[in-house]
């Protein structure tokens, strides 16, 4: 009556036909069913939602029935492991995706969760042929008498962060490989004056048996710069 709609479910039957068999009186109900409809709205809304944060964060949920060995996965754990969405899944074809270097370390990191441990790891898995790194990590049921009964985590794709920690590691490998064969001397040091890093030069030259040794003391002490050069090179330092 007042222009606003409303969702119903309806419901009904014939209870009398005349002579031609042409209906002519149904029974039947209508059922207000507004609120269910917008919550179910509203819940396929966050679905997409949910959906969509996990595909732009390449994060994927699993649930695992430990008892029944059962493993269910959202539509981004199926891409990110590469199998067909839809597809069965259990606790041994999950092992069998890892890649076969991590398999070991996997298991037996799921064998420590089922007593306790948190399970908390990244490793390797196959997809069609191409190495991911995966981070997994869950939280476990465990029943009145300490058995695992369920578990629910998570899988996130982070290749793209250890291939840049990889980088990082082997830029890092060359400039220190660079700085070592250096004939001069060279050193990192704390705006405080401690020593960081040094080269064998510089340890070298001034005459010290190691780097720990010359790292041991402050770079503005009398011990590293003459004493009445000091004063002009902490002003230096300064300006």
């Amino acid at each position: 009556k007042d222009g606003n709609y409303k969702w119903v479910r309806a419901k009904g039957k014939i209870i009398s036909r005349d002579k031609n068999n042409k209906p002519i009186r149904f029974i039947g109900t209508h059922i207000d069913i507004s609120d269910y409809k917008e919550a179910q709205d509203k819940l396929l809304e966050q679905q997409l939602f949910l959906t969509k944060a996990q595909s732009i964060g390449k994060i994927g949920t699993w649930e695992l029935d430990i008892k029944k060995n059962i493993l269910k996965w959202t539509a981004q754990n199926y891409d990110t492991f590469g199998i067909p969405a839809g597809t069965p899944l259990n606790y041994e074809m999950f092992i069998n995706c890892v890649h076969p270097d991590d398999r070991i370390f996997v298991d037996t990191e799921w064998n420590a969760a089922l007593t306790g441990k948190p399970y908390d790891i990244e490793h390797r898995i196959i997809n069609n042929g191409e190495v991911i790194w995966v981070r997994e990590k869950c939280d476990i049921e465990f029943d009145e008498n300490n058995n695992a009964v369920s578990a629910i985590g998570f899988c996130q794709d982070i290749t793209h962060r250890k291939i840049s920690e990889e980088a990082i590691k082997e830029s890092e490998a060359v400039y220190r490989n660079l700085v070592e064969v250096m004939p001069d001397g060279v050193y990192k040091s704390t705006e405080a004056g401690q020593f960081v890093e040094v080269n064998q030069a510089l340890v070298n030259m001034l005459g010290y048996d190691s780097k720990e040794d010359l790292m041991s003391i402050d770079i503005k002490s009398e011990l590293y710069f003459k004493i009445e050069d000091r004063e002009s090179v902490v002003l230096k330092e300064k300006q």
